[in-house]
């Protein structure tokens, strides 16, 4: 998959089926707009193209900082697996955000010669959000180009949106949130050095995650599998997000896991962590001695998950 990051890097293209939208998370929802992009570059063969931005539009026009589901480099990962040919992630500028619904719809058309054009139920663009799907109709008609609306999602009764799992992901609700996302919700990351309390003083060795900007679950503790960089192999292990309070500590949130079966040193290694089962919150317990007990509980809880939904690595 080829990645732009600037309208002049398109002149070159010839035909397109585009596919638009921010796509954070890239849920069942955005894999059926996706999906649908990349289905009708075959039938015109021509790249099938995701135009989005680098950074979400709300955060020069939006009133709160943005909590990401998927970092770009993630979601870069996830457009590549579902087929897509160029990923075109443009900076979403105040300059931009001026861009009328007339003007946009010139940019897709002289940049990248649409023959298709794969949206959303929802979605809106354009100066004031402006641009709407009835717009859309109308210039793609005119246009002769073919426009490809997805319908709304729906999960055990509930509409697939970014928002929603957001809102599920705060709440623990890890099996809800893999269901709308389609796939493990991930945290990914650089093993750094932390206190190295888990070897020496518990007897649970884990590896900490420096994460990138994401949105991470309420603090609690959670099963999970493992890819470590440089390795065929993955690994199942527990998770810990939160501030450790029963060491007392004042460090922000962080990410550690105890990898089963595992003894090598990846510090400096890039980690891979999907979040397959929520155990428990996070609780201040009476000291490392419980601790230590309580974590034992954690891995033997997952283990007989593991066994009775018969998961493999």
């Amino acid at each position: 998959m080829q990645v732009f990051y600037s309208l002049e890097e398109c002149k070159h293209i010839q035909g397109s089926a585009i596919a638009l939208g921010n796509f954070d998370g890239v849920h069942l929802g955005h894999q059926i707009v996706i999906k649908s992009a990349v289905k009708s570059a075959k039938k015109f063969n021509v790249p099938s193209i995701v135009f989005t931005f680098s950074h979400h539009p709300s955060k020069i026009i939006g009133a709160s900082e943005v909590e990401y589901l998927t970092p770009f480099e993630e979601k870069k990962r996830l457009l590549k697996k579902l087929g897509v040919d160029i990923l075109v992630a443009v900076e979403f500028t105040k300059e931009f955000a001026d861009t009328t619904r007339e003007d946009f719809y010139k940019i897709l058309k002289n940049h990248f010669n649409i023959k298709s054009i794969s949206v959303g139920y929802n979605y809106f663009f354009g100066k004031d959000r402006t641009g709407n799907i009835e717009f859309l109709q109308k210039v793609c008609k005119q246009n002769n180009v073919e426009l490809l609306l997805a319908s709304q999602v729906k999960i055990a009764g509930q509409s697939v949106s970014s928002s929603l799992i957001r809102q599920l992901l705060k709440e623990n609700n890890i099996k809800e949130v893999n269901s709308l996302l389609g796939y493990s919700f991930q945290i990914e990351g650089i093993v750094i050095h932390g206190r190295k309390l888990g070897k020496l003083v518990l007897g649970f060795p884990t590896a900490n995650v420096r994460e990138l900007e994401k949105l991470l679950p309420r603090n609690g503790v959670f099963g999970v599998k493992v890819k470590v960089e440089n390795d065929d192999n993955s690994y199942f292990g527990v998770m810990n997000v939160g501030n450790n309070p029963t060491l007392n500590s004042v460090l922000k949130q962080s990410v550690e896991v105890h990898i089963f079966d595992f003894d090598r040193d990846i510090y400096g290694d890039w980690i891979h962590v999907e979040v397959v089962e929520f155990i428990r919150n996070e609780e201040k317990l009476s000291g490392l001695e419980a601790l230590k007990a309580q974590i034992g509980k954690d891995v033997q809880k997952f283990k007989k998950f593991i066994i009775e939904n018969k998961l493999g690595v």
